[in-house]
């Protein structure tokens, strides 16, 4: 699983590089924090993987996080995102928003786009999943007990790029 995890940080990597090259070519300053803030998730996201790595090959088998009992992503995914009302709205914005950013860069007209703002719309789209699921574990963890103050800021998030992209 972690090698998965490794591999898509690499491709995102590459993604992120092509961004950053565009941006900067563009002089869009805007679209350069974005791509800085993603590249500094992505040097995130691999020191954590990296630092699981070296804790499973420890002889005391530590839990890697305080209340998730070192369980997988796969399976935190599965009994408790897909399981809480917080984490289907999640999972149904990341949808929507995946949807609008390939949409964004195919018929970007018809989204409601100008056909200049389509990839910059579909790079939002395209890393706000990744961005909505940390601020899920921000939200509601690490109790992961549904609240009306989890429900409306897991939805205050899903709803933040069509928020920015269609002001």
């Amino acid at each position: 699983m972690r090698t998965i995890g490794f591999i898509g940080i690499v491709l995102l990597l590459g993604l992120a590089v092509l961004l950053l090259i565009s941006v900067v070519s563009a002089g869009d300053w805007v679209g350069i924090g974005f791509a800085l803030f993603f590249l500094g998730l992505l040097a995130f996201f691999a020191k954590v993987l990296w630092r699981g790595r070296q804790a499973e090959r420890d002889a005391a088998r530590v839990p890697l996080a305080e209340g998730w009992l070192g369980e997988s992503v796969t399976s935190f995914i599965r009994h408790q995102v897909l399981r809480s009302p917080e984490g289907i709205i999640l999972s149904l914005g990341c949808g929507l928003s995946i949807t609008f950013a390939v949409a964004a860069v195919l018929v970007p007209g018809l989204m409601g786009f100008a056909p200049s703002r389509g990839e910059s719309n579909a790079v939002l789209f395209g890393m706000w999943p990744v961005l909505a699921f940390v601020f899920y574990v921000k939200i509601c963890g690490p109790r992961f007990v549904t609240s009306i103050y989890s429900v409306v800021s897991t939805l205050a998030v899903v709803l933040a790029p069509f928020v920015i992209a269609y002001k």
